[in-house]
């Protein structure tokens, strides 16, 4: 009988070797690969791993065999992909650090003019404590002792949050019982306006270095977003600075003990002007020009000459308010207050404010209970230019600026403006000046007031309200019917009559 465990199993054993196993003899099987591990060598008797031989093919998917590889766990459930939005992948880390840079030297630009403010009013109150007469401002930055270096740090950081919309409050502090002293809502908008033009000017600058960093080149919805969240972050530091940077002061008081002092315009409506200041400058840094131009091209279609109003109005606003300004710092110079000349930017907004109102004939309303430090009369007061002290002369020095600002306006106007016949003939051309005249009447109605408290001891705390009457936009209207009319019907008159030079730097 063949051996079957020979290499040929047609021959026989040789001879010499022992026979091979009996017959019926069956080797064992290898041990499955699931089974458990056997005790012992687990490499075997001869140190070599023990060959399991091919596995069986299994009918089940890579799923269900991974699934079988794993212990139970109880049921498994599948969480969706998280997938980005596609706009957002366009976002880069140069759009953010460009927008956050513009936003950043907007904020600057602000703590430039403040620090440019307390140089003045801390000049001016070295000069003023050398007089025989006695200052109010210059008493109380003797008594809270603003000088030296401090002041640098801790003033202009809430001048910028005030001007910010922020509301400063400064508050008093002895035997755990806490007092507002003063507040102050007096916001800024020539500071702000030159602040957001220097921040568009540095954000465009920069982004032309690198086209990466082009904000235009965004989706909208990307724009929107980024601008938002960089705005939410800036608006969150200036917060939290202004409030680091807050003025303190410890001071001992007789049968009072210690006192804190703290001076700071940290609040809410600091957070929230100062984000929809960025907010504004990341959306004027993201609009590209095919947006300019078909904005424009759709407010044309309805306003005719829309564009060639704010030239009008800076011109007319130039004539009334420079030389008033001028006049108002001679008159302080002359009567000894140097602090109100060298603090002349924190100030100035409200005096810009105040006297185109005024010069325009509008009204100026003071309420509350100090109304008395800006009228003579108590409770409530209308101020108009004929009721205000101005002298007689001073009035009609007014009212002739006043015409000379109607007149210039309406001469640029005519020159300026889209004059075809069929553009004239149109009725919505007789409302676009007046429309946007009013329209600045209702900014400078919201922006232009000033809050001011003043704790008045035993009565509580007192409050008065200055600023344009609520009716401010009605006048305004009211003055851009009379431009438009006088552009129609006596510039061209005019123009045939004044020389030819003046008629040119008009059309210029």
């Amino acid at each position: 009988m063949a051996d079957p465990y020979s290499e040929n199993p047609a021959e026989g054993p040789e001879p010499g070797k022992p026979a091979g196993p009996p017959s019926g003899y069956r080797p064992p099987r290898p041990p499955r690969p699931d089974s458990a591990a056997p005790t012992g060598d687990p490499l075997g008797e001869r140190g070599e791993t023990q060959h399991r031989g091919p596995e069986p093919a299994s009918s089940a998917g890579p799923e269900q065999d991974s699934a079988a590889a794993q212990p139970a766990t109880g049921p498994q459930i599948s969480m969706p992909e998280v997938q980005v939005p596609g706009f957002m992948k366009s976002i880069r880390l140069q759009h953010v650090l460009s927008l956050a840079l513009a936003q950043l030297a907007g904020y600057v630009a602000l703590i430039s003019l403040a620090v440019l403010t307390v140089i003045g009013l801390l000049i001016g109150v070295g000069l003023d404590s050398n007089t025989a007469a006695s200052d109010p401002a210059v008493d109380l930055a003797q008594q809270l002792e603003l000088s030296g270096i401090a002041a640098f740090i801790t003033l202009p950081f809430q001048i910028a949050g005030v001007w910010l919309f922020g509301r400063f409050g400064f508050t008093m502090t002895a035997q755990s019982e806490s007092m507002l002293l003063f507040s102050l809502w007096a916001p800024n908008l020539l500071a702000l306006l030159l602040a957001g033009l220097i921040a568009v000017v540095v954000g465009r600058f920069w982004s032309q270095r690198d086209p990466r960093t082009r904000l235009v080149t965004l989706p909208l919805a990307a724009k929107l977003m980024l601008s938002a969240a960089v705005s939410l972050v800036m608006a969150l530091l200036t917060l939290l600075v202004t409030l680091a940077l807050a003025y303190r002061q410890t001071t001992e008081i007789p049968f009072t003990g210690e006192v804190r002092m703290l001076g700071s315009a940290a609040g809410a409506s600091l957070f929230f002007g100062a984000f929809f200041f960025y907010l504004l400058i990341g959306l004027l840094l993201s609009a590209s020009r095919k947006f300019y131009s078909k904005g424009r091209g759709r407010i044309q279609s309805v306003l005719p000459s829309a564009y060639r109003v704010p030239r009008v109005m800076a011109l007319h606003g130039i004539i009334l308010v420079i030389p008033v300004l001028i006049f108002i710092l001679i008159w302080l110079a002359v009567e000894g207050s140097f602090t109100a000349v060298l603090s002349f930017p924190f100030w100035a907004s409200t005096a810009v404010v105040i006297i185109f109102v005024l010069l325009t004939s509008g009204a100026l309303r003071a309420e509350g209970g100090l109304v008395h430090l800006v009228s003579n009369g108590p409770g409530q007061n209308t101020l108009y230019l004929w009721t205000t002290d101005l002298q007689w002369w001073q009035v009609l020095l007014a009212v002739l600026l006043a015409i000379l600002g109607l007149v210039a306006a309406a001469l640029l106007w005519s020159l300026r403006r889209d004059s075809r016949p069929e553009v004239l003939a149109n009725p919505l051309s007789w409302v676009t000046l007046p429309l946007i005249y009013a329209a600045v009447g209702v900014v400078l109605t919201f922006f232009g007031q000033i809050h001011v408290g003043f704790s008045a001891g035993w009565f509580g705390f007192s409050t008065a309200t200055f600023g344009p009457a609520w009716w401010t936009f009605a006048i305004l209207l009211i003055i851009g019917l009379v431009i438009e009319t006088l552009a129609r019907y006596v510039a061209p008159v005019m123009t045939a009559k004044l020389p030819a030079s003046l008629v040119g730097f008009f059309r210029k």
